[in-house]
């Protein structure tokens, strides 16, 4: 009997095992599947077979646009903009005679960018400055001539012109150069509207050139013309970030020991944000001032706001550390059911469902991550249907993407059901042994892995850093040498999820080494550089390293380190949920 249970076990795995996905199937199946009008990833197939198999046709015509909108994400043929890009086939003589034949401004400038980025991939520095200088002058010749067909498109893409002119000349030092570039575009008559950006640019050198009050006119000034702009429907720039804008100037003031107008731009910030992070910062600085102004219970009340305020983010959880308080066990939370959780994905109709269920059970990740995007009406049904794919195949990016999105209060309620899709756990086994070989806290690799890549192995950034962990081929190589990692021969080995952990600790190892523990310069380090981190250690002696952290120049790694403590303080709560946690010592403690 035990015999026969254990035969039908080995046949059931053997089954699971053998699952094939459509991507997967030969061509003569993945033909027949491509005409079954029953087979809810027909056109899928289709896409497949026209792409893989001899004498197979489909016209993407024949695709809803539902399917266009969400295949477009795996199939470049499907995307005008993907179809559009350079291409490695494209020769450096092609791109040069398509930007002198295409037409001002919009096409002209689409053209200079690809032939910049060509110059950039050939490494060819001094040809991508000129050929910025040159379709500048020309963009500027333009605008100036007062010709009747000059519409404001010639002076939106004056404004871009001139923004990356200046950033080039600002980082090969030609500091005086940039400036004068910006002023003499200011006084353009036509750019009456969309001078908020280079107003920002402006500021940004000139507070990198220790030029505070300049600086801070400046982004004054740039607020004041987006707004203008907004008002009048003129926004021609949808990356021009206020909040950004905002903290600059702030910053600025609080660096420069201004406590009452440091005071006052942090309760405007307060009072008009409505991301809880941005607030949640401004509280925790704002508490810093009160204490500077010796107004020691406003600053003891601006910490609990904040941690009344937000759970969850990386300064509200800091703001026990300033009151010398533990935070709660997580098993106190209360349930407050404000999150409305739907398993079954009822709020989408039959055929979308299918289509989702299906993609999903293919293991069809990327493009089911896009349907999640295409088919969620709100983000509830986003965060439902991540919640799904992070249940049913280990797939976390929208569940992480909607979570972030979420209200605070909201953002407890999915915790408490689903803390551990919220941090999850993966390659345990071979986590647990490098952590020990390592004396690496799991933690702090899961909190890499979380941030680094969402916990897909076939991750790829485009600074071609691979894998869990993204690492950098050329280190890899180092790090495999150094120890004796034979699992490691070629580039692709870093999508091997076991490869990529071993080598992503040990890098970590060496980095907590060089940085005598000081987990927020590992972070920096990991994330932009040892070279970078060295530059910001050398400004200033550290006195607090909550001002170090914000004082990080790189948007992306001043981020990032903020998200690695946070990370990894829950997976030290969630690993002992019935006891009270310190906020990580080792991200603050002061390291000159």
């Amino acid at each position: 009997m035990h015999k026969f249970i254990f035969i039908l076990i080995v046949m059931a795995l053997n089954i699971v095992s053998a699952k094939e996905n459509l991507k997967d199937f030969n061509c003569d199946k993945m033909i027949l599947k491509a005409k079954d009008n029953q087979y809810v990833l027909k056109n899928l197939a289709a896409l497949y077979a026209n792409r893989n198999c001899k004498d197979f046709v489909f016209e993407s015509k024949n695709l809803t646009d539902l399917e266009k909108k969400i295949y477009k994400v795996k199939f470049d043929e499907l995307d005008e903009n993907k179809k559009n890009d350079l291409s490695d086939s494209e020769s450096l003589e092609t791109l040069k005679l398509k930007y002198k034949l295409a037409e001002w401004p919009i096409e002209r400038f689409e053209a200079f960018k690809k032939l910049r980025q060509k110059y950039k991939l050939l490494g060819q520095k001094e040809n991508s400055l000129n050929l910025i200088k040159n379709n500048h002058a020309e963009i500027s010749k333009l605008v100036k001539s007062k010709s009747k067909k000059i519409n404001q498109s010639y002076f939106d893409v004056y404004a871009d012109s001139t923004s990356i002119y200046a950033k080039a000349l600002w980082n090969n030092k030609q500091i005086e150069k940039a400036n004068d570039i910006i002023l003499k575009s200011l006084k353009i008559e036509g750019l009456k509207t969309n001078k908020y950006s280079l107003l920002f640019l402006k500021g940004k050198i000139e507070e990198d050139q220790l030029m505070f009050d300049a600086a801070i006119k400046s982004y004054d000034a740039a607020l004041a013309n987006y707004k203008l702009a907004k008002d009048q429907n003129m926004v021609s720039d949808k990356s021009f970030d206020v909040a950004k804008t905002e903290w600059s100037k702030t910053w600025i003031q609080y660096k420069n020991d201004k406590p009452a107008n440091t005071a006052i731009s942090l309760k405007n910030i307060i009072e008009s944000t409505t991301d809880p992070a941005e607030k949640s910062r401004a509280l925790f600085f704002l508490s810093k001032i009160y204490k500077k102004l010796n107004k020691l219970e406003e600053s003891k009340k601006a910490l609990e706001d904040n941690i009344s305020n937000d759970f969850f983010s990386f300064y509200s959880l800091a703001s026990y550390s300033e009151l010398g308080k533990a935070l709660p066990a997580l098993n106190s939370f209360v349930k407050n059911n404000v999150f409305i959780f739907d398993p079954e994905l009822s709020f989408l109709n039959k055929e979308n469902k299918s289509l989702f269920l299906a993609l999903s059970e293919n293991d069809e990740f990327d493009i089911a991550d896009r349907a999640c995007t295409v088919l969620a009406k709100n983000n509830t049904e986003l965060v439902n249907m991540g919640l799904h794919l992070a249940e049913k195949n280990q797939y976390f990016n929208p569940l992480f993407l909607g979570y972030a999105k979420a209200k605070s209060t909201e953002k407890k309620d999915i915790f408490i059901k689903h803390s551990r899709l919220l941090f999850p756990e993966v390659h345990t086994d071979k986590v647990l042994e490098m952590s020990k070989k390592t004396n690496v806290d799991k933690s702090l690799i899961y909190s890499i892995m979380k941030q680094e890549s969402g916990f897909n192995p076939e991750s790829r950034s485009p600074a071609n850093a691979k894998g869990l962990m993204q690492v950098i081929p050329s280190l890899a190589t180092s790090l495999a040498k150094k120890y004796s990692i034979t699992d490691f021969k070629k580039p692709d080995d870093l999508y091997n999820p076991l490869v990529n952990i071993e080598l992503g600790t040990y890098e970590l190892k060496d980095q907590v080494a060089r940085q005598n523990g000081q987990l927020s310069f590992v972070a920096s380090a990991y994330n932009a550089g040892p070279g970078a981190l060295k530059q910001w250690r050398d400004r200033e002696p550290i006195q607090d390293m909550f001002e170090f952290i914000e004082n990080i120049p790189y948007d992306e790694t001043r981020t990032y380190v903020k998200i690695i403590a946070r990370n990894m303080l829950f997976y030290q709560r969630l690993a002992a949920p019935d006891k009270e946690q310190v906020f990580p010592q080792d991200f603050i403690k002061i390291i000159n």
